[in-house]
């Protein structure tokens, strides 16, 4: 139901009825915009780079959603998760998402060190987060591994309201339990 109208007097919230494909294409845009941006970045101005930083970071955020909604999670559970990128990575990696492990070490780094916050609301601590190419770099490894997983998976399937143990109603859902993604 990709381009549904949003209200604001709706019950749902924003992105409960977008696919894994919705998620992950997104992610894309926002990946482009971090790439884009970093030509804005000075050299010596390490509070230049921070929305460039805050792009890469949703997109990884979007990205382990997407993979996430892939398997089978349900919007409620992706937002108890808030922003926590190591909560996502847990949950993606034990449903079998594959990366390397100093990506996965990366992730976990940035959720640790709070490099969301430190990118929207902390110039002065810019100067200490992750380097730009390791952020680059885990950037493009989860979103090839999870672009990879989500072209490659089966249609979506509508889950009947009788199925659906929420009070939310039935959630699009694709139900896959294929092989381990990113392995090869």
């Amino acid at each position: 139901m990709a381009g549904r109208p949003f209200s604001i007097k709706s019950d749902h919230y924003p992105g409960d009825h977008a696919s894994p494909y919705d998620m992950n294409r997104l992610a894309d845009f926002y990946r482009d915009a971090a790439h884009r941006s970093s030509g804005a970045i000075l050299i010596g101005d390490p509070t230049s780079a921070g929305p460039m930083r805050l792009l890469a970071i949703h997109s990884i955020e979007l990205n382990l959603s997407a993979y996430l909604l892939l398997q089978g999670s349900s919007w409620s559970e992706i937002r108890k998760m808030g922003h926590d990128l190591t909560v996502r990575l847990e949950r993606a990696t034990a449903r079998g998402l594959v990366l390397r492990e100093r990506t996965s070490a990366h992730i976990r780094a940035i959720a640790r060190d709070r490099e969301y916050l430190v990118a929207r609301y902390g110039p002065d601590c810019l100067s200490t987060a992750s380097q730009m190419n390791r952020l680059l770099a885990t950037l493009e490894e989860v979103a090839r591994k999870v672009s990879r997983a989500v072209a490659d998976a089966p249609p979506l399937q509508p889950i009947p309201r009788s199925d659906t143990s929420s009070a939310e109603g039935a959630e699009r859902r694709l139900v896959t339990h294929g092989p381990a993604v990113g392995s090869g």
